[in-house]
């Protein structure tokens, strides 16, 4: 029998987060995710109408820790898909996460030791939330802002399309870079 997930919204991503046992989750809810990214459009964690792809998305401890989150443990991470479209399945897809000094993200993807939290080769999201289940769970300090990085290799084939995803978006500071 699977755990539950600790599920957490913020430009359709969504954290689990915890300090406690991996069978109390806790939720916490940060942003609305009331727009969606178009067939070519980003941001989108499941981009493939360029045919490969590096997506970041930046997580302030502000943001995380005034949805009322705290230090722990991150067991996993979803996105909420409004449709497929004519997605492909990516090759080599990983989600990494480091923690990040920056505030913003600027035109340049940060570099520096990231930990690779999930990895499935030829992976394709379904309509709804996909969630991604940490092969082992990355501990946030509670107080440094987070970096998510999602990458796939070169996307075998005719171009596709993104898949739409649920996003919130910000004003004043970028908390998105794609590639």
């Amino acid at each position: 029998m699977k755990k539950p997930l600790i599920i957490c919204l913020f430009l359709t991503l969504m954290l689990g987060i915890t300090g406690l046992a991996w069978a109390n989750p806790v939720e916490y809810t940060i942003g609305t995710g009331t727009a969606v990214n178009t067939t070519t459009g980003a941001p989108t964690p499941y981009g493939t109408f360029f045919k490969n792809f590096r997506q970041q998305y930046l997580y302030r401890a502000s943001d995380l820790t005034g949805a009322g989150a705290s230090a722990g443990n991150i067991w996993a991470l979803a996105f909420n898909v409004q449709t497929v479209n004519n997605c492909s399945p990516m090759p080599n897809f990983s989600i990494r996460i480091k923690t990040t000094a920056q505030t913003a993200l600027t035109t340049t993807f940060e570099v520096g030791t990231y930990t690779q939290v999930w990895y499935q080769n030829n992976f394709l999201p379904v309509n709804g939330w996909n969630v991604h289940e940490f092969m082992t769970p990355f501990h946030w300090n509670g107080t440094d802002n987070l970096l998510v990085d999602i990458i796939t290799t070169l996307i075998p084939g005719a171009f596709t399309q993104n898949a739409s995803v649920f996003f919130t978006a910000t004003t004043g500071v970028n908390t998105s870079l794609r590639f």
